[in-house]
């Protein structure tokens, strides 16, 4: 993504009139690219951490991942997953399900609420 980023910023104007002013490189690089392209790696970053409670909680689920012994959302999941729990003990797999459910709604909220904070020209 930052690769992608960089080459788009490498044609625009203000990169070019820096390379026609006499900068150098590293400079062009840290003064200009680095701050332009900030916002969008942030903002990516969020929704990636989303992604990874996801996965995490779902390879929990199915029993891959950390040991039984520590204590996770989806280890909680993956000890309710019997017929007897899940039929007549609803406590034990709602509260950590909505809780994964909550936590990667949150983020996700968050990093669109940094992209309309960091880049307000983008449509939806």
């Amino acid at each position: 993504m930052i690769r992608s980023l960089f080459l788009s910023l490498r044609e625009s104007e203000f990169i070019i009139a820096a390379k026609i002013s006499g900068a150098s490189t590293w400079r062009i690089i840290f003064r200009h690219m680095l701050p332009a392209s900030l916002g969008p790696i942030v903002v990516n970053a969020t929704l990636q951490m989303a992604n990874l409670i996801g996965v995490e909680a779902a390879l929990e689920v199915i029993g891959f991942g950390v040991k039984s012994s520590t204590p996770s959302w989806g280890n909680v999941l993956n000890s309710s997953m019997d017929y007897f729990t899940l039929s007549t003990e609803p406590w034990a797999w709602i509260p950590p399900a909505l809780l994964i459910t909550l936590t990667i709604l949150c983020i996700n909220f968050i990093g669109d609420g940094l992209r309309d904070a960091i880049d307000p020209s983008f449509e939806k």
